[in-house]
């Protein structure tokens, strides 16, 4: 296409009987004029709401093709040269016919200029109903999506919150004493709080490991705690403490869905308490099944 709009320019300034004749025929200062002319008309027509219509001036490719206006006749010459030689060993074009059939083909466009440019008319009208098409496609699935989204949020509040039979604690226990310290500290999460030893939570398969905690020191394993707290709608605080004391840094934000996808791709463990890091060597290591299984009796069910 580039090769085809050179060579409208060039013939142009200069004739001949064939494209051959006139590639191969020398520059001419009154060459250089005539093409400087004809620069000036073509930048004066541009700049005027009517411009010129060439056989090429709708093609997708003109806004990016070369800029022939800001070249001299001769570099004009030497860049349509090299093209044509391109071209002809790739066998689009011949010598043998001195280059006809590319004049053949510029006069296929020039004939076909109006069916082309009515065709891509049309392909941009088929483009953007596509596209109107599409967006309202987007906008019917997001108003689907948030509507599901809503149902989703709204059937786990009502899960979340269902308190069913109040639940009896034994005096004195770790539970017991937990919830009693919340309530006197107006700390109460909205969807309750369950402290459990080091050792419960072993014992009940969820607790894997701990970093820098030995399950065989017993005194020190059967102080250390860990408590699952909610006062948001499928967000769970993980805590760790020892005795009275919160150790620094055992926290962390685990959301269900985060859960839920991590059961869904077959992992077995979590890690938690890892540091910015985020290592799976370190920290809180927990079984994702018995862990989902904790969540869900403890915020979902009744009783």
């Amino acid at each position: 296409m580039e090769t085809k709009r050179c060579v409208l320019y060039l013939i142009r300034i200069q004739t001949g009987p064939s494209l051959l004749d006139i590639m191969v025929r020398p520059i001419t200062p009154e060459d250089e004029d005539r093409w400087r002319s004809l620069v000036r008309e073509e930048m004066n027509l541009q700049n005027t709401s009517t411009k010129k219509r060439s056989a090429y001036t709708d093609d997708p490719s003109h806004s990016t093709a070369l800029d022939i206006l800001r070249l001299s006749y001769s570099q004009l010459k030497r860049v349509c040269l090299e093209n044509i030689l391109n071209l002809e060993r790739a066998g689009r074009i011949s010598r043998n016919n001195q280059y006809q059939d590319l004049l053949n083909s510029i006069a296929v466009d020039i004939r076909t200029k109006h069916k082309r440019r009515v065709q891509r008319a049309r392909e941009l009208d088929g483009v953007r109903q596509t596209l109107g098409a599409l967006d309202e496609k987007a906008s019917y699935l997001e108003a689907q999506l948030k509507s599901y989204n809503d149902y989703i949020e709204q059937a786990m509040i009502t899960l979340q919150s269902k308190k069913g039979k109040k639940r009896f604690l034994l005096p004195f226990t770790r539970q017991y004493n937990h919830e009693r310290e919340l309530a006197r500290n107006g700390r109460t999460p909205r969807f309750g709080s369950f402290k459990y030893s080091a050792r419960n939570l072993t014992d009940k398969g969820v607790l894997v490991s701990w970093t820098g905690y030995n399950p065989n020191d017993h005194r020190q394993w059967d102080r250390l705690s860990i408590t699952i707290s909610s006062d948001s709608v499928g967000i769970f605080h993980i805590e760790g403490s020892i005795g009275s004391m919160m150790i620094p840094g055992a926290s962390a934000v685990v959301p269900l869905d985060d859960l839920l996808q991590a059961q869904f791709n077959n992992l077995q463990f979590i890690f938690v308490f890892g540091g910015e890091d985020g290592s799976a060597n370190v920290g809180l290591k927990l079984n994702v099944n018995l862990l989902v299984h904790l969540i869900m009796k403890k915020f979902y069910k009744d009783g």
